[in-house]
């Protein structure tokens, strides 16, 4: 559950405003996914919550049973404790819808 709305929110913060900025093609979009998707598992295993919220836009919300975590900044303090890294699993691949 916790990796469906982590690939949500990446895929509607991290896509959108880089597609509108700049018309990518679908191929273009699609390596800018895989690229979000590889950077986000990467910093997981290291377990790196600084680096895990860079993916995030500046202005990103976050949403999670916890609760909204709002800015970049509120959601590197969310993986900052123990438990969102704790039960960190890899995203398997970026579908591009």
């Amino acid at each position: 559950m916790f990796r469906i709305f982590v690939t949500a929110l990446m895929l509607g913060i991290g896509l959108v405003p880089l597609a509108q900025a700049q018309q990518l093609s679908d191929q273009e979009a699609r390596k800018a996914g895989e690229a979000i998707v590889e950077n986000y598992n990467k910093a997981g295993r290291a377990k790196d919550a600084t680096a895990l919220a860079n993916v995030y836009t500046e202005d990103a919300v976050l949403v999670m049973p916890d609760g909204p975590f709002v800015r970049r900044a509120a959601i590197a303090n969310y993986f900052k404790s123990t438990e969102p890294l704790a039960e960190f699993g890899p995203l398997r691949q970026f579908n591009g819808a």
